[in-house]
């Protein structure tokens, strides 16, 4: 038996720096995922590409960078409006970066109750759309 010496074919170093364009990135509070599922499913059926978490990120990945890659990849950054996504530092963060971008802005309220002063600058200041359950 011959043994190759050769090493083994592997993934460019890169591979994950080469993003296909989405049409939206969906930022939202861990606790509203069930409305963002609902929300993915929906645009899938419009022949729309959402950029989620939990599909779009893989195991042993870099979250951070593999969120930034999704925010740049994505044509408008959708944000689910709720208590728990004004209050969260990692939802803050991913409209900052967004911003920077100076991608488009779909803000999505889901869920009232939050402080409206709380509201990170570049969402407080565009017109949102309302969804309520019936």
């Amino acid at each position: 038996m011959t043994v190759s010496k050769s090493p083994i074919s592997a993934a460019p170093a890169n591979f994950r720096e080469v993003v296909a364009q989405n049409d939206v990135f969906i930022s939202y509070s861990r606790r509203d995922k069930a409305f963002v599922e609902t929300l993915d499913t929906a645009l899938k059926n419009l022949n729309r590409d959402p950029w989620v978490d939990w599909e779009d990120i893989y195991k042993g990945e870099e979250w951070w960078k593999a969120i930034q890659r999704g925010i740049e990849s994505a044509n408008t950054f959708v944000f689910v409006i709720s208590p728990d996504s004004v209050a969260s530092a990692v939802c803050r963060e991913e409209v900052s970066y967004a911003a920077e971008c100076n991608k488009r802005f779909l803000p999505i309220v889901w869920r009232e109750g939050f402080d409206p002063q709380q509201m990170h600058p570049a969402i407080a200041s565009h017109n949102w759309l309302f969804f309520r359950e019936t």
